[in-house]
């Protein structure tokens, strides 16, 4: 008798976690079903109305769920879609908000910040892009995108026979 009320707790705790789980994985899902809906026509003749829906759905999904691994995934979303209506500043900010909440949870933090460094590769900011490379090696050294970072780094500086900072 002493276990039931732990046994029921428990319970409660994984139904409640589950289902927490499952709702924000169908959040996930009508919003990937709302950027799939949008036409190609649409999107050539006004990306940022066109795509408005889509960011907000994905939106709806990190405010909601913010500590699932859905939260973290729109975010990559939304930053993709940030990206094809040309708004990098934008996308860099959304990407921001990855590593604060998700360092500790797999390598979504390095692969955020390598994005951040391309975005800013993307612009022509290359001063930028450098320092965020730089940043994802310092902060991410054991993980694949902190170690490709460097030699990333290196590559691009024997294509442009920059020894010196090779």
């Amino acid at each position: 008798m002493k276990k039931l009320p732990i046994a029921v707790a428990l319970l409660a705790l994984v139904i409640t976690g589950c289902r927490e789980n499952y709702l924000a994985e169908k959040a996930f899902f009508q919003a990937n079903k709302t950027l799939k809906s949008v036409s190609t026509a649409d999107f050539e003749a006004n990306p940022e109305q066109a795509l408005a829906p889509s960011i907000e759905a994905f939106r709806k999904v990190v405010e909601k769920y913010p500590t699932s691994m859905k939260a973290v995934e729109s975010l990559f979303a939304i930053s993709e879609l940030q990206v094809k209506q040309k708004k990098f500043d934008e996308a860099r900010a959304t990407l921001s908000k990855v590593i604060p909440d998700f360092t500790g949870r797999g390598n979504w933090a390095s692969e955020a910040r390598y994005r951040i460094a391309q975005l800013y590769e993307a612009e022509k900011r290359w001063d930028r892009a450098e320092e965020a490379y730089w940043e994802t090696a310092e902060y991410h050294p054991a993980q694949q995108k902190g170690l490709y970072a460097p030699l990333y780094l290196l590559n691009r500086y024997k294509q442009l026979k920059d020894t010196a900072k090779e």
